[in-house]
C-alpha cells in the first residue's frame, strides 16, 4: 500500500494568513505531510513554527514578472522535488499550492489616478507572478503518477462586485478567478479550488 504524502506548496507565507493556513494545516496533519514555504525573507519564513510536519523554504522570492518567478521559485521547486526523488523521500499522492501572495494597490484612488508605472509593477505582482506560478506547477506535478493537484485560489468579492477605489485589486482578482475556470476545462482531472476571503 502507497503511503500518503501531502505537499502543500504557500505563497506568501512568512506572516498574516498565509502563516496561519499553514499553522492551521500542520496542526491537521494525519498522515505524512510536508509544507514547503514561499517568500521573500528567509529569517521571517524560518520562524513560523509547524510541529508534526516537514517543512521547507524557497526564500528570496520575486513576484516582479514571468522571469523573476521562473528563477525564484519554479526552478528551485523543481530542484527541490528532483533531490526528493533522489532522496527517496516518499512519493508524493497530494500537491495543494495555495497562492496567497498578492497586494491592494493604492486604494485611495480611483482608476484615473492610475500611473503607468502603477499599472504595470501592479499587473506585474498580481497577474503575470500568477500566472507564471500556476504554469510551472502544473508543468512540474503533471507528470507524476498517482498524484491528485490542487490549486486554491485566495479569491474576493472584489473579483465579481465593484466598489470604488478598487479598480486594481478587483482586476486582479477577476484575472486569476477566470484564469482558474479555464484550467479546469483544460484539465479534466485537475481539482480546483476556489476559497474567498476579503
Amino acid at each position: 500500500m502507497l503511503l500518503k504524502h501531502t505537499v502543500y506548496i504557500i505563497t506568501g507565507a512568512n506572516r498574516g494568513f498565509g502563516k496561519s493556513i499553514a499553522e492551521i494545516f500542520a496542526s491537521n496533519a494525519q498522515e505524512k505531510t510536508s509544507v514547503i514555504l514561499i517568500g521573500r525573507n528567509r529569517s521571517e519564513l524560518e520562524t513560523v513554527q509547524l510541529p508534526n510536519v516537514d517543512t521547507y523554504f524557497i526564500a528570496n522570492v520575486s513576484l516582479e514578472g514571468s522571469i523573476q518567478v521562473e528563477e525564484t521559485i519554479v526552478k528551485p521547486l523543481e530542484e527541490m522535488m528532483n533531490e526528493w526523488r533522489d532522496n527517496d523521500v516518499a512519493p508524493i499522492t497530494k500537491i495543494v499550492l495555495i497562492n496567497n501572495a498578492g497586494s491592494t494597490g493604492d486604494l485611495s484612488k480611483k482608476v484615473e489616478d492610475y500611473t503607468m508605472e502603477e499599472i504595470q509593477t501592479y499587473i506585474d505582482l498580481n497577474i503575470t507572478s500568477y500566472t507564471s506560478l500556476i504554469t510551472g506547477f502544473i508543468r512540474i506535478f503533471k507528470t507524476y503518477a498517482s498524484v491528485t493537484m490542487t490549486i486554491v485560489n485566495i479569491s474576493s468579492l472584489l473579483a465579481v462586485q465593484a466598489f470604488p477605489n478598487w479598480g486594481l485589486y478587483a482586476t486582479g482578482k477577476a484575472a486569476r478567478d477566470m484564469l482558474l475556470k479555464v484550467i479546469t476545462k483544460e484539465n479534466v482531472s485537475l481539482n480546483y479550488s476556489v476559497k474567498h476571503n476579503m
